[in-house]
């Protein structure tokens, strides 16, 4: 069984075979198995012992592995209620352990048919308190908006999002070597806010990568130039009620990992104007499609240092913690004081007059269906397709199809794939011929 691997700890000195005063035994650092009264034993009893420390170490690891897999695997299934889902799928293979030693354990799910992306865990262990106060690290909240960023504004319309778990996702974010992804879901009267990243890697272990930071904002007035605060969610949800901080740090390294940002009540969250979002504070060279009426994201992502081995990636973990110990004994800096005073400033005042520019959304197929599945290979397209994709379906929408960049799209290996299966089937294909068919008409 699993939990014949884990170390159990002797009752009595394993060198003098005693029980000391208070019962309290000294183990040994490197494989926890053998415990000690002093050092003066531990010294004596090392000609015994060392030569089956390494082996029983590498057991006792293999045993902690196999129990924060299973620890991992079950969460899978919790919502964000922390309620256990009974009925969630569960991820196809094991857990991938990258760290586990005396400080913390870190490990990732795989991802399942139905949720494309990988989840990280992080859960300190027993040495963990005293490294962070023997370390004295510095919490790098004070630190944000002092880094490169890439600041971009996502507009939505939520009445889209008519059942729980239907989602909106942006086009892909290509900053820092990333391609990152901001999706918006609606749960329970909520919309939750995540970031992703596109899966460029097939090693769930990889530790090298990018330590980044994502700030968000919801942007409101008649130009669309004030930053608000996210506000708290509503319902039965942890720290329901509560402001929560609007920035968060992780570590990207490429393996399709999908990290949330907040959860915030539909009803409070602020709307703009499509005029506002056409003002002079937007770039929109992307050509984005604006409803009448939207949420909008300003999202600004700062590059924090690069992550190349596992104890780099450990430490850049262990930093992006440090925000939740940090609001928890100072509840009055869950924000940080940068994000306080971007809200007094404004937008423009952010990017320093520069217009922000607006990204679209990926496309998705004319369908009567509540939940539309994305069409087959969309998720395997590279970013600068997608877009052509998003143009070629709003012509579509609009019965206006781009002839010329669907005849060119047609001669793209990759795209081509892609197009012929949309416009073959079964929601599309009565559509565009028929407007072919009139296009044909009117040039007769």
């Amino acid at each position: 069984m699993a939990t014949s691997c884990l170390p159990v700890l002797p009752t009595r000195c394993s060198e003098c075979n005693k029980i000391p005063y208070g019962g309290k035994l000294k183990p040994c650092s490197a494989c926890k198995s053998v415990a000690y009264c002093d050092r003066d034993c531990q010294k004596a009893h090392w000609k015994v012992h060392k030569s089956e420390c390494k082996k029983l170490k590498k057991k006792a690891l293999e045993g902690a592995a196999i129990k924060v897999a299973s620890s991992v695997k079950a969460n899978a299934g919790t919502s964000k209620t922390g309620e256990k889902q009974t009925t969630a799928e569960q991820p196809d293979g094991e857990p991938a352990i990258i760290v586990y030693n005396s400080k913390v354990a870190i490990a990732r799910t795989p991802p399942t048919p139905s949720d494309p992306f990988v989840y990280q865990q992080f859960m300190p262990r027993e040495e963990y308190t005293a490294y962070i106060n023997a370390t004295k690290m510095p919490c790098w909240c004070s630190d944000v908006g002092q880094r490169q960023s890439l600041l971009v504004a996502f507009a939505f319309d939520p009445s889209e999002m008519k059942a729980d778990g239907s989602c909106i996702r942006s086009t892909y974010l290509s900053a820092f070597g990333v391609n990152f992804q901001v999706l918006v879901s609606r749960i329970v009267n909520n919309i939750c806010v995540d970031l992703a990243e596109e899966a460029t890697e097939k090693d769930l272990k990889r530790h090298s990568g990018v330590s980044a930071r994502c700030t968000y904002f919801f942007l409101s007035g008649s130009t669309a130039n004030n930053l608000v605060i996210p506000p708290p969610a509503t319902g039965k949800f942890k720290r329901a009620g509560e402001t929560t901080c609007n920035s968060h740090m992780g570590t990207w390294c490429g393996v399709g990992l999908k990290q949330s940002m907040g959860l915030h009540s539909l009803s409070a969250v602020p709307k703009v104007t499509s005029s506002a979002l056409s003002s002079q504070s937007f770039s929109n060279e992307a050509g984005v499609a604006l409803p009448a009426s939207a949420v909008c994201l300003a999202v600004m992502i700062e590059k924090v240092e690069d992550v190349s081995t596992s104890d780099e990636f450990e430490l850049a973990c262990i930093k992006a913690q440090l925000h939740t110990y940090h609001a928890g004994s100072r509840p009055d800096e869950e924000i940080p004081e940068f994000c306080k005073d971007a809200c007094r400033r404004g937008l423009d005042s952010l990017n320093m007059g520069h217009p922000v520019p607006l990204v679209g959304r990926i496309p998705d197929l004319p369908t009567s269906s509540p939940s539309p599945s994305p069409p087959p290979g969309v998720a395997d397209l590279a970013p600068k397709n997608l877009m052509v994709l998003q143009q070629i379906m709003e012509s579509i929408k609009q019965e206006a199809p781009d002839m010329q960049a669907i005849e060119a799209a047609l001669g793209d290996e990759e795209l081509a794939l892609v197009l012929r299966g949309i416009l073959a089937s079964p929601q599309v294909a009565p559509l565009f011929a028929r407007m072919v068919g009139q296009m044909g008409a009117g040039g007769n």
